[in-house]
């Protein structure tokens, strides 16, 4: 249940297979570290995470990396998504934006310092089945681009570059 926060780590990983709810075996490759090593990738997945008011979290695109001793969180990676992150006395916070209102930013996760990593502690659940959405457009054009994030959706939407596509 421990993950450390990495700017570093080009991708999330994990060697422990009961963290991901879902995990894709076709892919495969290798991730060198810094000291010129190398580990085999033996699947891509998510982890679903209990949130502090009992929502879920999913942290996609993982690497499932079996010879993993610890849990990495790319803060590359969440960046690229999406997410701001700020360090402050010992404390690194990462901020989503909220898809109801896009300025607005949400607490995604917060996690203190010891010895000059910053790791976060988590509750893993069971993933929730977003089959009842599937009614709504949104989530129609989201399963249509192989569940591309909504913000990335909207982007396609705003820019005209999908024809057909409402603003999400």
């Amino acid at each position: 249940g421990v993950w450390v926060l990495d700017t570093g780590a080009t991708n999330h990983m994990t060697g422990c297979r009961a963290a991901l709810a879902t995990l894709d075996e076709l892919v495969r490759g290798a991730v060198w570290f810094g000291d010129g090593s190398t580990v085999e990738i033996q699947g891509l997945g998510a982890v679903a995470l209990a949130g502090r008011n009992n929502d879920h979290r999913v942290l996609t695109e993982v690497y499932y990396i079996p010879s993993l001793k610890c849990n990495i969180v790319s803060l590359g990676q969440l960046e690229e998504g999406g997410c701001r992150v700020e360090i402050d006395h010992g404390v690194m916070t990462v901020f989503e934006r909220r898809q109801k209102d896009d300025e607005r930013l949400g607490v995604l996760i917060r996690a203190e310092r010891r010895n000059r990593l910053y790791v976060m502690k988590v509750k893993l659940t069971a993933p929730v089945c977003l089959l009842t959405k599937m009614g709504e457009e949104a989530w129609l054009w989201h399963a249509r681009y192989g569940h591309l994030n909504f913000r990335s959706l909207r982007d396609l939407g705003a820019q005209q570059m999908v024809e057909g596509m409402p603003l999400i």
